[in-house]
């Protein structure tokens, strides 16, 4: 099943996530999203490299800039690659689908 998002989400979400985050972090769509139904927000789970220092606010600017570019209710976990990671973490990569380009 196809991800509901279109080709200019994807584009102005990696464009923001690299810009914030570099060019390594991966990224991952779960929920309604993942599932082709396109209705409601966007729930969205990345990995940074493990030497990234700051989380929180470049997580909070991404999800603004986000929502400013698609112009959709964004909900971005973001981890560390091989940082600790909570059951949800777990759950929302397993069932998400790598967002590709």
């Amino acid at each position: 099943m196809a991800v509901a998002l279109t080709q200019d989400q994807k584009e102005a979400i990696w464009f923001v996530m690299r810009r914030n985050f570099g060019p390594d972090v991966k990224l991952w769509v779960f929920g309604a999203r993942a599932l082709g139904d396109d209705r409601g927000d966007i729930d969205l789970y990345a990995e940074v490299a493990d030497d990234t220092e700051e989380i929180i606010i470049p997580r909070e600017r991404s999800r603004r800039q986000i929502e400013a570019l698609v112009d959709e209710k964004i909900d971005l976990i973001v981890r560390r690659a091989n940082g600790e990671k909570t059951t949800f973490d777990l759950v929302a990569k397993k069932r998400g689908v790598p967002l590709d380009y």
